[in-house]
């Protein structure tokens, strides 16, 4: 598509989160700020608390927030 930089990513994928970011790391690198909606559950865990570590290791900051509909939110730090 020609586009080198996205500023913002919002997900709301009903558990397919870490199946998009298999598929779209390259995307995420070129981007600075996400919100993935991160309630859906995987091995007794939230997506968020799988997918945090892996965008961290990315050079993001993570957080998890709003209580009613867990999104991990994310920012480039470089």
């Amino acid at each position: 598509m020609g586009i080198s930089k996205i500023n913002f990513i919002k997900m709301d994928i009903e558990g397919n989160e870490i199946e998009a970011l298999e598929g779209g790391t390259k995307t995420f690198n070129n981007t600075k700020n996400f919100a993935i909606a991160c309630y859906h559950k995987r091995n007794n865990k939230i997506t968020g608390e799988i997918l945090s570590p892996v965008f961290k290791n990315m050079g993001f900051k993570t957080s998890i927030g709003f209580s009613l509909h867990p999104t991990l939110y994310g920012s480039k730090l470089s």
